[in-house]
């Protein structure tokens, strides 16, 4: 409860004292990387924290900068991604799905996102102040549970702090509750037809997932033991 209390009162002051009259029209959403062609502009080290997430999720990475950081030269010696050593330019956007403003300059950042939002290109940007329409979260994935924490940009090394703070405060088995309502969800596809389908699921709903997960006291289920329990505690709660 004093934790709850102390983070309330921390993101009250943040949205007084940081936010104020800004309108932010933001929406969480979550982006597959495969094969997406991103450009990072500049190589610093900024560049190289956010970069590790873009390389290990598929992205196809571009960087343009007249200079490397240490951190990023050995992803350029395995070809996992191009380094163009001289300044930005605009035509560098050409065939770029997303591009990351890294740079040191703030009125670089800024330009190069201007010019990525007027050909309609995803764009962020590390400086506190300027354009962008995206923002990266600090998130962590426990298999098909992803929990993220942003602050807008407004306090970003208070983001990993509040996550570490949600996960702690999560039963660790909710991944594997997942993954059976998951293997229930598919049965129910196949078993009950469209029109009978949205009685089921409003009342599935309601269905107190947290308190019964909360009750199990076994921690080493097998999926389909998951399977078994989970489905006569729904059942029985339909009724």
């Amino acid at each position: 409860m004093e934790v709850q209390l102390f983070w309330n009162s921390v993101l009250s002051f943040m949205r007084g004292f940081f936010i104020g009259d800004i309108e932010m029209a933001y929406v969480p959403i979550l982006l597959d990387l495969g094969n997406l062609r991103v450009l990072f502009v500049g190589a610093g080290r900024q560049a190289r924290n956010k970069l590790e997430n873009f390389v290990e999720n598929g992205a196809t990475i571009r960087i343009v900068s007249p200079r490397l950081n240490e951190g990023i030269k050995p992803y350029v010696d395995t070809k996992r991604v191009q380094w163009i050593p001289r300044e930005y330019r605009r035509n560098d956007l050409h065939d770029v799905q997303l591009v990351m403003a890294c740079t040191d300059d703030e009125k670089l950042n800024r330009q190069v996102v201007q010019d990525a939002i007027d050909l309609g290109i995803l764009a962020g940007n590390i400086s506190l102040d300027g354009p962008r329409n995206i923002q990266m979260m600090a998130h962590v994935r426990r298999e098909s549970l992803v929990l993220g924490v942003s602050t807008l940009a407004q306090a970003p090394l208070l983001a990993p702090v509040i996550l570490r703070d949600m996960v702690s405060s999560i039963d660790p088995r909710w991944p594997r509750l997942i993954s059976a309502l998951h293997r229930f969800r598919q049965d129910v596809l196949r078993r009950y037809s469209p029109a009978d389908r949205p009685v089921l699921w409003k009342r599935i709903k309601t269905f107190p997932f947290r308190t019964w997960l909360a009750g199990i006291h076994d921690q080493n289920w097998t999926d389909s033991e998951w399977d078994k329990h989970l489905r006569l505690a729904l059942e029985k709660w339909q009724g």
